[in-house]
């Protein structure tokens, strides 16, 4: 009540003829996760050389035609607003001292990036020693880590889709089209048949910035797609 604040502590009834009024809520719980993981698992923060281009590892892949195992995100995390040539990415960040590099985990060549009207994706190929963990932080409902089953084309489903991002953390949502199509902004060129997911209920934003790279995974635990954007 007015009553019980300082009159400097009183919101005016009206500001420049606006009228004002006060709603409580409750302070939003910081998900963001920075922190270093060794081996590395997916659902958590990358970074490239660059000044900007902080993102999300989703997950681990297999090369076609090979044993070796890639580490799966974004191109334009890779790229962070049209780089071509070969980047080098760190995990939770990329620095540098005197002559050497630290948390470098590996390398994206402009041939491991693919930036389109379909695909926005990049594979990073990992330094020798890298250690790596078929998991996703977080996956589960309980909050553990929860370990990929594989893939699978995603579907027009009611079932809950999960992804894990650096930002946001474990959010939930419905796969609701897998025919989307988006208009183009700023780097981002217009792309068809994309995956939309509509956030369940209490998910006040399924993706948030520096989620990019994420993996959408269904209740199998099986990856259906690749987070890349968020209408906001």
């Amino acid at each position: 009540p007015a009553s019980d604040l300082a009159e400097d502590a009183v919101i005016p009834d009206e500001i420049l003829g606006v009228k004002t009024d006060v709603i409580e809520y409750d302070l939003p719980t910081p998900t963001f996760d920075a922190n270093k993981y060794r081996p590395l698992k997916g659902g958590i923060q990358i970074d490239n050389e660059l000044p900007v281009g902080k993102g999300t590892l989703g997950c681990f892949a297999q090369v076609n035609g090979s044993q070796e195992i890639v580490a799966l995100t974004n191109a334009h995390v890779v790229e962070a607003g049209g780089a071509t040539d070969s980047i080098e990415m760190g995990q939770p960040e990329y620095t540098t001292c005197c002559c050497c590099a630290c948390d470098d985990i590996g390398q994206s060549s402009s041939s491991d990036r693919r930036h389109d009207g379909s695909v926005d994706a990049a594979i990073v190929h990992l330094k020798s020693g890298i250690g790596i963990t078929n998991i996703i932080r977080a996956l589960n409902s309980d909050g553990s880590d929860g370990t990929v089953q594989g893939s699978r084309a995603a579907t027009v489903s009611t079932d809950t889709v999960v992804k894990v991002g650096k930002t946001s953390d474990r959010t939930e949502g419905t796969v609701i089209s897998i025919t989307h199509s988006t208009g183009a902004s700023d780097s981002t060129p217009a792309r068809t048949d994309q995956i939309l997911v509509r956030p369940n209920t209490g998910v006040t934003k399924f993706q948030d910035f520096g989620d990019s790279g994420s993996v959408l995974v269904d209740q199998d635990n099986k990856v259906i797609g690749l987070m890349w954007g968020a209408y906001l």
